[in-house]
């Protein structure tokens, strides 16, 4: 339903707003909602704008993996989806 897919957004973007002030662009708490904004967008069929929240994810990512290897999964995984979504748009 493309309706609550929207409101989705709406809400998730409003979250993504609120966490970025609080706890600053590089934290890996916000890239939780960045991630399922990003899934959000890919049922709305909007794969691009799911594919550029997913490469900003990934940088915090691979920025804090050089801090700590328990991020290195979650950069395998980004990475994964990010390919995943490229192969379907082509």
């Amino acid at each position: 339903n493309q309706g609550r897919y929207k409101e989705a957004e709406e809400l998730l973007k409003e979250a993504l707003d609120i966490r970025i002030k609080a706890l600053g662009r590089d934290n890996p708490e916000v890239t939780t909602t960045m991630w399922v904004l990003a899934i959000v967008y890919i049922y709305m069929g909007r794969r691009a704008e799911a594919i550029t929240l997913l490469k900003e994810a990934l940088e915090i990512f691979q920025k804090k993996s050089k801090e700590s290897p328990v991020y290195d999964n979650y950069v395998k995984q980004i990475k994964e989806l990010i390919d995943k979504i490229d192969r379907e748009i082509d």
